[in-house]
Parts: C-alpha cells; sequence; structure tokens
C-alpha cells in the first residue's frame, strides 16, 4: 500500500493543524501495518486534496459469502435492492 496525499486549505493556520492531524493518523497506520507507506505534504497555494496511490487487497470469498447470505435473506435490504434495480 503506496498512497501520498497533498493537502492545503486558505489559511495557513489551518493547513498546518490539519496535516498534523494526518501525519498523526498516517503515523499510526504506517506503525500498525507493515507494508503500508503513507504519506502526506502540505500545500500553501490555496484549497487543494490530491492523492494517488496503489493498493492490494487480498479478499478470501469463502470468508464473505456467509456475510452476504445472511444480509440478502433480510427483508429491508431485498426491498433496497429492487428499488434501486426498478430505479
Amino acid at each position: 500500500m503506496d498512497n501520498h496525499l497533498i493537502f492545503g486549505l486558505d489559511s495557513y493556520a489551518d493547513t498546518g493543524k490539519y496535516i498534523g492531524y494526518i501525519w498523526s493518523l498516517f503515523t499510526i497506520v504506517n506503525d500498525a501495518h507493515k507494508n503500508a507507506r503513507l504519506t502526506a505534504e502540505p500545500s500553501f497555494n490555496g484549497s487543494i486534496l490530491d492523492a494517488k496511490g496503489n493498493n492490494e487487497i487480498d479478499i478470501n470469498i469463502l470468508k464473505i459469502i456467509p456475510a452476504a447470505i445472511r444480509l440478502i435473506l433480510k427483508e429491508e435490504v431485498r426491498a433496497l435492492i429492487k428499488g434501486v434495480r426498478n430505479g
């Protein structure tokens, strides 16, 4: 997981404050996951939110199937699906 964020607001002070929060969050994630490389940089040239990255996700289908079946068995979920399909 390789991700880079460029973040900026119209206010220099707000940009500095929020980039500090972002760096703190990214540090926690990077420490918790050995393959995570999250980086961020501040931009003091006005409002900007730009991100680019590369992520790999491993999904075990056999673990998802029982949860999907439980959801589909709920009447509310079936009604939602019908509403979307009839759109």
